[in-house]
């Protein structure tokens, strides 16, 4: 079947959940070097990550920001690099500003009699005076001369409070969208509180069930001597307080200068989040919960070792890492014995076993989900056993999931995510069960809602193709469903469904009945055989997704091969890509109203044709190594590596979306990449580091080493695993599992010189 085919010294100090892992600590405080506010200098019109700073464990169910604005629906930013006016700290569940958020409230400390408004309570800071990292915020309000600490746990946040001395210490907790309810306990020391938080209108919207709630209990240290509701920004008297956009303002005691400050979240009930806050919080001071979070996070990002990194690389690599990790998040819980349960947004009701959420699989499928199969396959089986889970309860995967089905993107690409998993032997989920939902996504059209499935399969079935006059963006989907088609055929190959397998592989081809020849480029074909007249190849027209035809043209990952020879060969198509990348960056709006942010981004580089700011452009660079000129994919993607990304806050070339363009800087800086998600081989290409180590429990060490020249003009002459001559540029998952030496030899013979050998591959 193959054809188918900081300083880390504690031990962790809190009870972990069933994706713990136990690794020696490594050495360094890695989490250190990554820089929450990357990405975050962004907007609507021009995105530099578009990307929240966010306090979170790896996977967590509950994110913890830094809110500067109050925006809701589509399109809404919490916060945005640059803003000066902190209004609270977040519990946010939002995956994107694209999707908005859900289960919010914001936290604020402040002293005296306040408006409870965001922007009048809001307190200026300092970025300078301001500590973020993945396991800790340090924040001081000016207005209120209070020191703000916080740390997270996968439910839950520990804060620290320094008030001035004797003032008139309060917290503020306000919802932020829809019903919700809080009630001060007749101890003065917590807090209940359920709140929905959901914008149930706008785009790619669907609705929550009518009981969706996010619970919390809030616990202090020191003792609230009296509450007041807030309902629609009016004070009232009284413990508790129920409505739209509910909130209470809670009056400490006296001598309130120092207060520790618990908060737990659950999606099943208070009970649910006081069990949350005891298991991960439970007696422990500030000190010892942040303590836990850092190991946490050491630990994960202690299996890459780097060596020959310099502060900068460190700090862009190590950031890059904590994206890749936050999506999707675990949405289950532990109950009283330790079982895994969940409330389902698909049945709303408080099911068995594990959940995943919030995950955008047209962009993760490509980068995040390959890197979790290489870095944290022991992590990956159990997501995929989440979204399995979602599957039985919704009745099939989704394409997009905040937290149950969202109508956005196209393509059902947990095919691939699942073809992937099987082909490399994951481990940690119901095989034949994925497969059932996966040949699903393959035989059945999608509804016209678009929640799930593929709208326009049919079509695909009697015309070899989804006609862009019937069906939008038409030829994207023909060709995302011929590289669906090809992960149905991997999936039905690995459960020994040869049929199945046999007709899908031939939908898979279908790719080329949108191939015109005439402009050598994927085009859009109407119902008629016809082809879309007034031909433009940069035009982002209605055919397309987010991209015009150039960028479109080769979304053929799963037939490489073939699609060379369709091209016109190798040399052609080396040749048609190397155009590509010396083009103007201009575009043509065509069917959008405006030039969208994506079109900016690309302009605003120095890359041609070549979107690396958006989705379909991830694996191009590699085709160059598949059509037999590696060098030419080491000379670009260093070029993107080096010129396109950074830890800053403008540190990203576009939407970071769930982790991907992360994702795609880890795997690409480590030397290796997966052009087709559901085969087993990565694409080799040289590291951006001296030494990558790669330790991964159960599994023998990886090590990739460059002997040679690391100037970006360097080439690859030679690359060695395990001490025998590697011949092609590609390999196998279960070589580097098994515990790969790989030695990539760079020579510093001119790139002229190096090039000209490689042209004669290229004509053979």
């Amino acid at each position: 079947m193959q054809y188918l085919i900081g300083l880390a010294h504690r031990k962790l100090l809190s009870v972990q959940t069933e994706i713990t892992m136990n690794p020696a600590m490594p050495t360094q405080d890695l989490v250190g070097y990554a820089n929450p506010f990357q990405g975050t200098d962004s907007s609507r019109e021009f995105s530099n990550g578009n990307t929240n700073p966010l306090l979170a464990m790896p996977w967590g169910m509950t994110h913890w920001t830094i809110q500067t604005r109050e925006e809701h629906g589509h399109g809404s930013w919490t916060f945005r690099y640059g803003d000066r006016m902190c209004q609270g700290i977040r519990a946010t569940h939002q995956p994107s500003p694209w999707i908005s958020d859900y289960g919010n409230f914001s936290i604020l400390p402040v002293v005296g009699d306040v408006g409870p408004a965001p922007v009048a309570r809001a307190s200026s800071f300092r970025y300078k005076d301001t500590v973020m990292r993945p396991d800790y915020l340090r924040l001081f309000l000016r207005r209120y001369d209070i020191q703000v600490e916080v740390t997270p746990t996968e439910r839950c946040a520990h804060f620290r409070l320094q008030f001035p001395a004797e003032s008139d210490a309060r917290l503020l907790v306000q919802s932020i969208l829809g019903p919700a309810e809080m009630k001060l306990q007749d101890d003065g020391l917590e807090v209940e509180g359920a709140v929905r938080g959901w914008d149930d209108q706008g785009l790619h919207r669907a609705q929550a069930p009518e009981g969706f709630r996010c619970y919390f209990v809030l616990r202090s240290t020191r003792k609230f001597a009296r509450g007041k509701g807030l309902l629609k920004l009016l004070r009232h008297d009284g413990p508790d307080v129920q409505g739209d956009g509910a909130g209470m303002e809670l009056m400490f005691a006296e001598g309130a200068d120092t207060v520790d400050v618990a908060v737990a979240t659950s999606f099943i009930s208070v009970e649910q989040a006081r069990l949350n806050l005891d298991r991960e919080i439970g007696t422990k001071d500030f000190d010892q919960t942040r303590a836990s979070s850092r190991d946490q996070w050491n630990a994960w990002m202690g299996r890459v070792q780097l060596e020959g990194a310099d502060e900068r690389q460190m700090q862009t690599f190590y950031s890059a890492l904590y994206r890749s990790l936050l999506f999707p998040r675990f949405f289950h819980e532990l109950d009283q014995d330790g079982q895994e349960i969940h409330y389902s947004p698909y049945t709303g009701k408080v099911e068995q076993g594990m959940l995943c959420a919030d995950n955008g699989f047209w962009d993760t499928f490509r980068t995040v989900y390959p890197m979790l199969a290489l870095l944290y396959p022991d992590v990956l089986g159990k997501i995929i056993n989440g979204w399995v889970h979602a599957a039985q309860e919704g009745g099939a995967f989704p394409k997009w999931a905040s937290p149950g089905y969202r109508a956005c993107m196209i393509g059902t690409h947990m095919d691939a995510v699942v073809a992937d998993a099987l082909v490399k032997n994951i481990q940690g989920f119901d095989r034949k069960l994925a497969y059932q939902y996966v040949l699903q996504n393959g035989t059945q059209t999608g509804p016209a809602h678009g929640l799930w499935g593929r709208l326009g399969l049919e079509h695909m079935r009697t015309q070899g193709y989804v006609p862009c006059d019937l069906v939008g963006h038409g030829t994207s989907r023909t060709l995302e469903f011929a590289y669906n088609d090809f992960c149905v055929a991997q999936c039905a190959a690995q459960m020994d469904d040869e049929d199945t397998a046999r007709t899908f592989l031939t939908y898979a081809q279908c790719y080329r009945n949108v191939y015109d020849p005439d402009v050598g480029l994927m085009r859009g074909r109407l119902a008629s055989g016809e082809w879309l007249p007034d031909f433009n190849p940069v035009e982002w027209s209605e055919p397309f997704c987010e991209g015009s035809s150039i960028q479109y043209s080769y979304m053929v990952p799963h037939d490489v091969p073939g699609m060379i020879e369709l091209f016109g060969g190798k040399r052609k198509f080396v040749t048609d890509l190397e155009a590509m990348l010396a083009m103007p960056s201009s575009f043509d709006i065509g069917s959008y109203a405006h030039e969208t942010h994506e079109m900016s981004e690309m302009a605003a580089v120095d890359f041609g044709q070549y979107a690396h700011c958006n989705q379909p452009s991830h694996h191009l660079l590699y085709l160059f190594a598949l059509a037999g000129r590696p060098d030419l994919t080491q000379r670009w993607v260093r070029k993107v590596l080096d010129e396109l990304y950074s830890s800053d806050p403008d540190g990203f070339p576009g939407d970071e979306d769930n982790g991907e363009m992360s994702a795609w800087y880890v795997l690409s800086s480590m030397g290796l990449y997966s052009v087709c998600p559901g085969r087993e081989d990565y694409v080799l290409t040289c590291p951006l580091f001296r030494k990558v180590r790669i330790t991964v429990p159960d599994c023998a060490p990886i090590l990739l080493t460059v002997d040679g020249d690391l100037h970006p003009e360097a080439r690859v002459s030679e690359i060695r695993v395990n001490d025998r001559v590697h011949p092609g540029p590609e390999l196998s998952y279960f070589t580097l599992r098994a515990g790969a030496h790989i030695v990539f030899k760079n020579s510093k013979t001119p790139p002229e010189t190096v090039s000209g050998k490689q042209e004669q591959q290229t004509n053979e």
